[in-house]
């Protein structure tokens, strides 16, 4: 009996070990198709790469914002300029002044707003379990109060030491060694 149930246990270890052998072969054999048709597919891109396709240039500059186009010359057949360099030659820009769209103030320039207010659609991304019982209008008031706080210390940080009184030197000078 106890011959019968060794002889048992051996023949479920050899299973499960065929078994585990077969699954590990096919995983195996299943990255090794992966792996040839990855190798067949970077060739067909590399063979594409390399053969000169006129059509294929016109799509990628064109895909990428360029236009060509065919420009007749007086005593040339067709040339190929650029769209931007025709119209380049056309136009003449004229400057009005610097532009400042897009430029961030200086460390020393006050802001009214320093964290911007947050706006229904971002406040409703939030998870309700990151913002718990806290509402828009809420929030948007922390933020002002945040706000005035960093605008009060900026302005302090900015006046001269001499201007300020001594309980504002001390906070000044404890914000700078920090």
């Amino acid at each position: 009996m106890v011959e019968q149930i060794g002889e048992e246990l051996v023949q479920l270890a050899e299973e499960r070990n065929e078994r585990l052998a077969s699954d590990r072969l096919v995983e195996a054999i299943q990255r090794m198709k992966d792996v040839v048709k990855g190798l067949e597919q970077a060739k067909n891109e590399f063979e594409a790469a390399e053969r000169p396709d006129k059509d294929a240039e016109v799509a990628f500059l064109l895909a990428h914002g360029i236009n060509i186009r065919a420009v007749e010359g007086d005593n040339k057949e067709n040339e190929l300029l650029s769209e931007g360099t025709v119209d380049c030659k056309r136009d003449i820009a004229t400057v009005n002044g610097p532009s400042h769209d897009g430029v961030r103030p200086h460390a020393t320039h006050l802001t009214k707003r320093l964290v911007e207010q947050v706006s229904a659609d971002d406040f409703s991304r939030i998870p309700h379990t990151t913002r718990a019982r806290l509402d828009l209008a809420s929030l948007n008031e922390m933020i002002e109060a945040l706000n005035d706080a960093l605008a009060r210390k900026l302005s302090l940080l900015n006046m001269p030491i001499h201007r300020l009184r001594q309980e504002d030197r001390d906070m000044v000078y404890e914000w700078k060694r920090q």
